[in-house]
């Protein structure tokens, strides 16, 4: 059913380089050191490590014992490992006096403590025996010279070297010294020779060394006796000094078998501190370097390591490269104890099952029906599975799901599941339909079954209920159709029938007036004179039928006066929901839109600032005239 309305509405208008680097480095030493050797030899060789009887001074950084004062004067009873030739038997530590920071911890001791004295230690000594001493010496009021002596106590003391160093800077002074035949017990001296203090003020000492080489013991150990393929563990190094200097530039180089593998960056130690690590994936080398190791001292350093190849044994080999703390023309190298580990087999554990899987619409599913997990070391892990993804049977459609376990040796497997709940067959017909008394019907017409997988099932539809068209009243039908897989699918339809149904305008203005416009050089928008303009449709067919209103802009605007002025073309703008649609002349635009149901009434109207409007450049529209044109409405059901 069409109705057409003519409606005449009027209007008044209204640079990068790339090149070699030059870098220059300045190092900083925070104590200000100048060092001074007795021997000097610029010539560095490779020894191997020997175990020799360790001869070691005694509390040669004066930390012992601590102190929280600027100095404080001691009995030399409670000084461990010195005596002095002091009158009162007095030794004098101190921090911080003046400024002054320790070389290593934090106290020094001071040499002319009162008076001129001695400051000495006596060594249980093995004659032959090449010793290596150190001390770092500095003034106090300015330039302070002492000598460094040795000799058997109650013998003839040789000086070894003078010391003078200013106030500005600790000085370090080196030898060597071989133990004499005969000499078991060696006594290691400072004497005072001038203080710019006076005698009871200068001389200051501190990191003092008189001993044997450093020794660094090495012994690797792995955290497990065996582990399997894929999986990691520790391979432990302990390094030990068991020697008697500080061993520096301490340099490892851990020779990795191939059934094993590293991950660079990986090391680790609570102990000591790590740097300059490398590793050649291909060779199996790395090396890295720790920081100094004191006497006594020792370092765990932990090397992760994964099994990547079966063998009855793989075992890493480790060398240390060294050299005491100032003397670096020996370096020291040392082979570690290392031990070996077994790498067992490890298998991945199998989830099998059905790959893709069909089910009927609304059937129950269980998503492990048919899944299975196992492992060779585990066995059945079926309960450790975890699936992702869900299947909702009521909707027809293809889901995924996925299956991963994961094994105690912490190897995982997944597993990739489709599985398409088959559709039902679909009834397409309108649900509601208004006939006349009297007309004729049939059940079939505009009703059509399909199937996926069937096709066409029409044929087959099963019709309860019937129409009686000679009387008023409301009829139901129901459509069942079954397809080859048992699913089944209704319709219910309502079939009215009804006596001179009204589809039509209810209301439809004559006019559509637009606000007088001032003439601008520029677009502008022309809103509605009555912003409540508005349309009406009555409709009591009830039919469930969609019905729409279309809108046909019958030419431009023209100046009624005077029809040979400038015209305006597609003057029309349409807005719904914030978006502007120009429409253009002769063409067909929807402005509303319903569906016919037990509402008699539908009105279409828009807000202000929404519906119909106009938007023109008015330049060259004449002034005080009228323009206008006209629009057909359309009503029809919706194509």
């Amino acid at each position: 059913m069409r109705k057409n309305f003519k409606r005449t509405w009027r209007s008044i208008p209204t640079v990068f380089l790339i090149g070699g680097l030059i870098t220059s480095s300045l190092v900083i030493n925070p104590w200000n050191v100048q060092h001074v050797t007795a021997a000097t030899s610029t010539e560095k060789k490779q020894v191997l490590q020997e175990t020799t009887d360790v001869i070691s001074i005694t509390n040669g950084d004066f930390e012992n014992p601590q102190f929280s004062a600027t100095y404080k004067v001691f009995d030399q009873a409670s000084v461990p490992g010195w005596n002095t030739t002091a009158s009162d038997g007095r030794i004098e530590l101190q921090r911080n006096v003046q400024g002054i920071t320790a070389i290593s911890g934090k106290q020094y001791a001071e040499l002319n403590a009162d008076e001129v004295a001695s400051l000495y230690q006596d060594i249980p000594t093995t004659p032959g025996l090449n010793v290596r001493w150190q001390v770092y010496h500095r003034g106090r009021k300015g330039t302070d010279t002492a000598s460094v002596t040795f000799g058997a106590p109650g013998g003839a003391m040789v000086e070894q070297t003078r010391m003078t160093d200013g106030n500005s800077q600790w000085g370090l002074h080196t030898g060597v010294y071989t133990i004499p035949e005969g000499q078991t017990v060696t006594r290691f001296q400072f004497d005072s020779i001038s203080s710019a203090g006076g005698d009871g003020v200068g001389n200051l000492l501190d990191n003092i060394q008189f001993a044997t080489q450093s020794i660094l013991d090495v012994e690797g150990s792995f955290s497990t006796a065996d582990m399997k393929v894929r999986n990691t563990t520790n391979y432990q190094l302990q390094v030990a000094n068991v020697g008697g200097m500080t061993a520096v530039n301490n340099t490892f180089t851990v020779k990795i078998p191939p059934e094993l593998s590293y991950s660079p960056g990986t090391l680790s130690s609570s102990d000591t501190s790590i740097t300059n690590e490398q590793y050649n994936a291909t060779t199996g080398e790395l090396t890295f370097a720790i920081s100094g190791l004191k006497k006594d001292a020792s370092a765990m350093i932990q090397i992760p390591l994964k099994g990547i190849e079966i063998t009855d044994t793989a075992a890493p080999i480790t060398s240390v490269t060294y050299n005491d703390e100032n003397f670096d023309t020996d370096v020291y190298n040392a082979n570690a104890a290392d031990s070996s580990i077994t790498i067992l087999d490890n298998h991945i554990p199998v989830i099998t099952g059905e790959l893709e899987t069909m089910i009927q619409p609304d059937a129950s599913f269980d998503p492990m029906s048919t899944i299975q997990a196992t492992d060779v070391e585990d066995g059945d892990i079926t309960t450790n599975v975890n699936v992702a993804g869900s299947v909702d049977t009521s909707k027809s459609g293809t889901y995924e799901l996925t299956y991963d376990v994961t094994d105690s040796d912490g190897n995982t497997a997944s597993f990739r599941r489709i599985v398409t709940v088959a559709e039902k067959p679909v009834i397409r017909a309108t649900t509601k339909v208004a006939i006349q008394k009297g007309d004729s019907f049939d059940p079939l017409a505009g009703v059509k079954a399909t199937d996926k997988e069937d096709g066409d099932l029409t044929s087959q539809l099963m019709i309860d209920g019937s129409v009686d068209t000679s009387q008023l009243g409301d009829y139901e039908l129901t459509y069942t159709v079954t397809d080859s897989d048992g699913n089944t699918t209704t319709l219910i339809r309502t079939i009215t029938v009804q006596d001179n149904p009204v589809f039509e305008f209810n209301e439809a203005p004559e006019d559509l007036v637009f606000e007088t416009t001032e003439i601008t050089s520029g677009e502008v928008d022309i809103p509605r004179q009555n912003p409540d303009w508005k349309l009406q449709i009555k409709d009591t067919r009830n039919n469930g039928e969609k019905w729409q209103v279309t809108g046909t802009v019958n030419g431009p605007f023209v100046d009624v006066n005077n029809p040979s002025n400038k015209k305006l073309y597609d003057a029309l703008i349409y807005t719904k929901d914030g978006v502007e649609t120009r429409i253009m002349d002769n063409q067909a635009f929807v402005i509303g839109e319903g569906t016919s149901n037990s509402d008699d009434i539908t009105t279409i109207q828009y807000a202000a600032d929404e519906g119909i409007h106009m938007k023109i450049n008015p330049t060259g529209v004449k002034a005080d005239s009228h323009y206008q044109t006209s629009i057909t409405w359309t009503l029809s059901d919706a194509p």
